[in-house]
């Protein structure tokens, strides 16, 4: 997180994004997160919450379920 490196493919990391998405339920389903970014924006914000440097997450609750996914790093 503090440099932005590249984990996964692309590819892979749209594709569990949206199947993340899509385990709350197809439609309806109401999200948060800890960041103001934009997409495609220049500019990263975000309210910490925990101890680390940074973290990030998502939490989405819908029809079929609800679900929280989480990263924290340290410089």
């Amino acid at each position: 997180m503090a440099y932005r490196s590249e984990l996964a493919p692309t590819q892979q990391a749209e594709w569990l994004a949206a199947e993340f998405l899509l385990a709350a339920g197809p439609s309806g389903a109401r999200y948060a997160t800890n960041s103001a970014d934009k997409l495609h924006g220049s500019a990263y914000r975000f309210t910490p919450a925990s101890d680390y440097t940074f973290d990030a997450g998502i939490a989405v609750i819908g029809e079929a379920g609800s679900a929280i996914y989480w990263v924290a790093d340290e410089d």
